[in-house]
């Protein structure tokens, strides 16, 4: 049978534990809540491993009160540092790793919507051109006849793609409608390009923009950016 003492020496012990555990999880929630943002986990996670690290810290230096002797808090202080200190190099690891895959997955989907844009307005323009050097009774159209018969709400600065589905974001604006020249600018809303400062046609800077050129020689695949 476990004395009264030995009783109330337990109930003390355990309800410390239970109350440090509790600040603990408790100071990550709120550090969490303060850092979150909805597209970057990282800063949430930095902040709440900043506040780990410290309530650990002063968790050890409160655990290491005497009559624990100075040689054993000096121990648990450098083996805790050093535990710390590669859990730390490990995050900065992952960290750079994330920031290098975000990369590559960006690069990857600006080349896929640069060949969907392509193929959709290579698509439209060499109709036009089939259509251009078709065989006729009557004197042969302009290119821009050519263009509107098989279009014929497009216009100079208006959009020629009609989304297929909702969250179809290709965009393909025609940028010149002449009788001997068509140019038609593709791209994909949320597609950065290889140069962060262009500025493309409609003010917008950063976003991947391809132009197709369609004359009587043929077409020209122009990538601005």
């Amino acid at each position: 049978m476990i004395e009264p003492d030995k009783n109330i020496e337990i109930r003390t012990a355990l309800t410390s534990v239970l109350s440090w555990m509790a600040m603990g999880v408790l100071l990550l929630v709120i550090v969490h809540s303060l850092f979150l943002q909805p597209y970057d986990l990282w800063p949430a996670v930095t902040a709440g491993g900043i506040a780990a690290t410290c309530f650990l810290l002063v968790l050890i230096l409160y655990t290491m009160r005497p009559p624990v002797p100075n040689y054993a808090k000096s121990i648990v202080l450098v083996i805790a540092l050093l535990l710390l200190s590669m859990h730390w190099y490990s995050g900065i690891e992952q960290h750079e790793q994330s920031k290098w895959q975000r990369s590559q997955l960006m690069r990857i989907h600006s080349q896929i919507a640069s060949g969907l844009a392509t193929t959709t307005m290579g698509d439209s323009l060499l109709l036009c051109l089939r259509d251009y050097y078709a065989p006729s009774g009557t004197p042969r159209q302009s290119l821009r006849e050519v263009f509107l018969a098989r279009y014929p709400f497009a216009k100079e600065g208006g959009s020629l793609y009609t989304p297929i589905f909702p969250g179809d974001s290709l965009q393909v604006h025609i940028l010149v409608l002449e009788p001997d020249s068509i140019v038609l600018s593709g791209r994909i809303s949320y597609a950065r390009g290889r140069d962060p400062k262009f500025v493309s046609y409609d003010g917008r800077v950063g976003v991947m923009e391809h132009r197709v050129t369609l004359t009587p020689g043929g077409l020209r695949h122009e990538f601005t950016n």
